[in-house]
């Protein structure tokens, strides 16, 4: 396969990744190796797991008071308030980290009223040896005066950067920051090069060097094959290798065995993208769907508490980047939740128009089947004949069809061209429903290749109603499912189910802003082994 411009967020999850996003990503050979370990620190509870997404198996164990913090806003790991607080991993290079290689962590929030240094990192030597007085190759902290600090083991001494010749960083509250260790060792004369930068999420550009260290002899990394993250105890060279604690949120830690360019630390920071978390103060609902096991509750990540129930076969699966529900093989089959408000009763224009926003894989297409992937029903029933006002389906030579069914019994569908449903693939779903100025609803659906440029297009089809849909009562509340469903009242709107998989399902009301669904374009990309990538 040949090389091409990728992310270094697709490049987190190595062997075979295509496609890009961004122009100024660096190339990356689709048999690249050097992502030697990431954790997204996306676990929960008390000392969680910090699993590793890159296919190495290469697991982080949290200790003491290290907790996962997942909400409407982030993914990340905290509880970083001690010296023996940190998470740590054995062999995080699959060898021994010398010669050249670069270390990634997204963090924010230190506590600044802490006297001690806010490590970030630490490499250390004999395994799992991480204790007080051990023998250390690497750190990384921040200092009390928020300056980046780097220690190195040299000749059998520790030495650390010149604190004169660090650029200050502007550590805002509440921003997440991208810091990139880079590292190399050269011959001819022999020396190390270490460079750290720091880049600030949403910006344009990767700076100059926050730290840019050449020392003349080489340091000490032989034998270093651990790392802990988070915390560190005070080491052998004490100088090099202090004791202290992040004391804030850590997320997204990505160790690589080679020095990354600023290209591939822009492509990361441009991927990491925070309007994507202020959707979860504007949607209605939003299920992750990063629950696992048979018939998952989907957790609504916004505070609204709409939790989707799981119907039938669906099954909660673990993906590389993000989790997704499967399952979805018969008409009893779904997830689903009443809303707290109905589809049409509304006033308010505004109110009256909403959006449904979901990645999606791999449909059923077979011969006279239905694949259907989002519906609505009204009362909070489901079931053979129930009012089914509206519904999105796909039809067996890959169209994509929309129904409406009006308050007067008719029924009005309209299907797009076939569509190719590329096995493996990702594609964004967007189904807009707008109230049109007399008593008349119209559906849009949109399907984006995950990979494709970022902006939406045009709709693949369109649907309108001469009447608004069945259910316009102020009492008429709806219920929202994805995945499958029964057929219509008098099969007015067919049954049917999805056969794939579903990730990250959104509905809002009102509907969403363009730089929301940009965002979310943006955040994906298509992996050709068929894993997820999505926004953090």
């Amino acid at each position: 396969m040949s090389s091409l411009n990728t992310s270094i967020l697709a490049a987190k999850l190595a062997a075979a990744i295509v496609a890009a996003s961004f122009a100024a990503m660096a190339d990356f050979n689709a048999s690249d190796t050097s992502l030697r370990l990431y954790w997204k620190f996306d676990g929960k509870g008390n000392r969680p797991v910090a699993t590793d997404v890159s296919g190495h198996s290469r697991d982080g164990a949290s200790s003491n008071t290290v907790c996962g913090c997942v909400n409407s806003n982030i993914k990340a790991f905290n509880g970083f308030t001690a010296n023996t607080s940190y998470v740590c991993c054995t062999n995080a290079l699959g060898g021994t980290w010398e010669y050249q290689w670069t270390f990634v962590a997204w963090v924010r929030n230190p506590d600044w009223s802490s006297t001690a240094p806010h490590m970030i990192a630490r490499g250390c030597r004999n395994g799992s040896t991480f204790g007080k007085n051990s023998d250390n190759a690497w750190s990384l902290w921040i200092d009390t005066q928020g300056r980046v600090r780097v220690g190195l083991q040299i000749g059998g001494r520790g030495y650390t950067n010149d604190v004169n010749a660090v650029r200050t960083v502007e550590w805002k509250r509440d921003t997440w920051y991208q810091v990139a260790l880079v590292f190399g060792q050269l011959n001819n004369p022999h020396r190390d090069e270490t460079k750290v930068y720091v880049t600030e999420a949403g910006a344009e550009s990767i700076g100059d060097p926050v730290v840019d260290w050449t020392y003349e002899t080489a340091s000490y990394l032989f034998g270093c094959t651990a790392l802990t993250v988070g915390a560190a105890e005070q080491g052998y060279y004490s100088v090099a290798h202090p004791g202290g604690c992040f004391k804030g949120d850590i997320r997204d830690v990505s160790v690589w065995g080679k020095r990354l360019s600023t290209a591939d630390l822009l492509g990361d920071v441009q991927s990491f993208n925070e309007s994507w978390h202020e959707l979860d103060e504007v949607a209605l609902l939003h299920w992750r769907f990063d629950e696992t096991g048979e018939l998952p509750s989907a957790v609504d990540s916004t505070t609204n508490g709409l939790a989707g129930t799981s119907f039938g076969n669906v099954e909660g699966r673990v993906g590389s980047h993000t989790n997704f529900y499967s399952g979805f093989t018969s008409m009893g089959s779904y997830v689903g939740a009443a809303l707290p408000i109905p589809f049409t009763s509304e006033s308010d224009m505004t109110l009256k128009k909403f959006d449904v926003l979901m990645w999606v894989r791999n449909p059923r297409i077979a011969t006279g089947e239905k694949a259907v992937l989002a519906c609505g029903s009204l009362n909070d029933k489901y079931g053979n004949n129930e009012t089914i006002p509206w519904e999105v389906w796909l039809n067996d030579d890959g169209s994509v069809e929309a129904g409406i069914w009006d308050w007067g019994g008719t029924t009005y569908t309209a299907a797009s061209e076939p569509l190719a449903w590329e096995p493996g693939r990702w594609y964004q779903v967007l189904i807009r429903h707008d109230y049109l100025a007399v008593a008349n609803d119209r559906f849009s659906v949109w399907v984006t290749p995950a990979g494709e440029d970022s902006t939406l297009g045009e709709p693949v089809v369109s649907v309108t109603s001469e009447r608004c849909m069945a259910g316009s009562g102020a009492t008429s509340y709806g219920r929202f499912s994805v995945g499958g469903g029964y057929n219509g009242w008098y099969s007015k709107l067919p049954g049917g189910y999805w056969g794939g998989q579903i990730a990250d399902v959104v509905f809002s009301r009102p509907q969403l802003e363009a730089r929301y669904l940009e965002a979310r374009l943006k955040a994906w990309c298509f992996p050709a082994d068929g894993l997820i990538i999505s926004f953090r």
